[in-house]
């Protein structure tokens, strides 16, 4: 996987969690359990070696993954070896919770921050379908209010401009055309000439914006 210029730590990441999957899986058996797969066609599920547990434990614990539930998926049964695993990696500020990164460390997309049965006030920003859609938590001491704030004065003319091609999973600013305003991307993919798809990572709705 070739460097990104964009994000060049995160990056670097990214290329030490594919060797470990290579040193750890090539070659190897190991059990795969499917659990669902998505509109895009990819596959979500866990990898267990043998004698050596879910491979995603080990991701995490080394500070190379995140804990997130996709769309309307159910929690696996691991989830609370998942987030133990990244809560270890979190308090030794390893991988993308180190000092040079922090990737998202005050935002849980989870919901592991919550007590089962606790009632918070929320914001929904999109919707899919009836089990598909994105809240915000606009309580007290949500970090939301800051990130608009900074947002308010992003200025794309002094921002730095992104290496071209744009890749996959690139965290930027894009402009929302209903508003006129910027937000938090990530980069979905191409989507066209000049183009990119990208998730309002904020607000969860999917658009696709000019990759100038």
């Amino acid at each position: 996987m070739a460097l990104d210029k964009n994000q060049p730590t995160l990056q670097e990441y990214a290329n030490d969690a594919l060797k470990m999957a290579r040193d750890s899986l090539h070659q190897r058996d190991v059990t795969v359990e499917l659990y669902f797969a998505d509109k895009r066609g990819s596959f979500f599920g866990t990898i267990s070696v043998q004698n050596k547990g879910d491979f995603a434990v080990k991701l995490l614990d080394e500070g190379l993954a995140q804990v997130h539930l996709q769309g309307h998926a159910k929690a696996p049964a691991n989830m609370m070896k998942y987030e133990e695993a990244e809560e270890n990696a979190k308090s030794k500020e390893i991988g993308i919770w180190g000092g040079q990164l922090k990737l998202m460390s005050n935002q849980s997309q989870n919901g592991s921050n919550y007590e089962c049965g606790q009632r918070i006030k929320v914001e929904m920003t999109d919707m899919l379908d009836a089990t598909s859609f994105h809240v915000r938590d606009v309580g007290t001491g949500s970090a939301y209010a800051k990130i608009d704030e900074a947002m308010e004065h992003f200025d794309y003319q002094t921002a730095e401009e992104l290496e071209k091609p744009i890749k996959k999973g690139t965290l930027c600013a894009a402009l929302f055309a209903t508003d006129s305003k910027w937000y938090r991307v990530k980069v979905l993919g191409a989507a066209g000439k000049g183009q990119v798809e990208v998730q309002f990572i904020d607000y969860g709705n999917v658009e696709t914006v000019r990759a100038d």
